[in-house]
């Protein structure tokens, strides 16, 4: 499965971000490009066990069903509630994002897959092969959001 320990997934990744510019507007809901890449970012903190967050949902739906949609191949559902502590509290920069967000998924991918990885606040426990996975859909279904 394609996930962003995979060089060519990240440099194909990263190349997109230039797409994003200040007046790009979502297919739906209210985030601004900046505070996407403030929301994906939050999911590679979490990740990386830097940002925790409270769990969200019921447990017993997302760490069976939820998951398997979460990893899974086909699209997310647009509009799916997310972590408030991954959403930005005030107005955040673009490029400062931008920045942070090359070197969060390079911090990933330097991460044995193998390795000990946190647990999500709605999936539950996820090894680094799925954490992986998790930020390579997350970060799609959002670029799909935005048209990039």
């Amino acid at each position: 499965m394609t996930d962003v320990h995979d060089p060519v997934v990240r440099r194909d990744i990263v190349s997109r971000l230039d797409i994003l510019g200040r007046d790009t507007r979502p297919s739906w809901g209210n985030m601004t490009p900046a505070a996407v890449l403030f929301h994906l970012n939050a999911g590679m903190r979490m990740a990386l066990g830097e940002l925790v967050a409270e769990p969200v949902g019921d447990a017993a739906f997302w760490h069976s069903e939820g998951k398997a949609i979460a990893l899974g191949e086909h699209p997310w559902p647009e509009g799916a509630p997310t972590s408030p502590e991954a959403l930005p509290e005030h107005p955040v920069d673009l490029e400062t994002e931008r920045v942070q967000f090359v070197v969060l998924i390079e911090r990933i991918a330097e991460r044995e897959r193998s390795g000990d990885w946190p647990a999500h606040p709605r999936l539950g426990p996820l090894t680094g092969g799925e954490w992986s996975r998790f930020t390579f859909t997350h970060m799609q279904h959002h670029f799909r959001q935005f048209g990039i």
